[in-house]
């Protein structure tokens, strides 16, 4: 007899990643069929939508969709130092390099409300 929690990953494996039933069984040492009704027993009692792992799925992309946000923006910085340097221009508020601010502001602004 197969205990809950293992029970439980394979329904997430199934619902969450799409993994085959076959597949699964295999990696349980079970039927197919057992998988099956493990999946079926579980969308019966929990209304048919797996939420064990799709927040934390959401949750993870988020964090690392943030975190290269982070990057970027520390990555623009790097560039407009050297955008300054090219130019001769340290002052933001000169219009070569002002500009370039403005748009890149504008579209990391963008990009985060996504």
């Amino acid at each position: 007899m197969v205990n809950y929690s293992i029970r439980l990953q394979a329904v997430r494996e199934r619902i969450n990643d799409r993994r085959s039933l076959e597949e699964l069984a295999q990696k349980y040492d079970v039927s197919p069929s057992t998988v099956s009704r493990w999946v079926s027993k579980y969308v019966r009692e929990h209304g048919g939508a797996m939420v064990l792992d799709a927040n934390t799925n959401l949750e993870k992309e988020v964090n690392a969709l943030r975190a290269e946000v982070r990057n970027l923006r520390k990555h623009n910085e790097t560039l407009l130092k050297v955008l300054g340097l090219l130019t001769g221009e340290t002052d933001p508020n000169i219009p070569e390099v002002s500009e370039v601010v403005h748009d890149t502001q504008e579209a990391v602004a963008d990009d985060s409300e996504v």
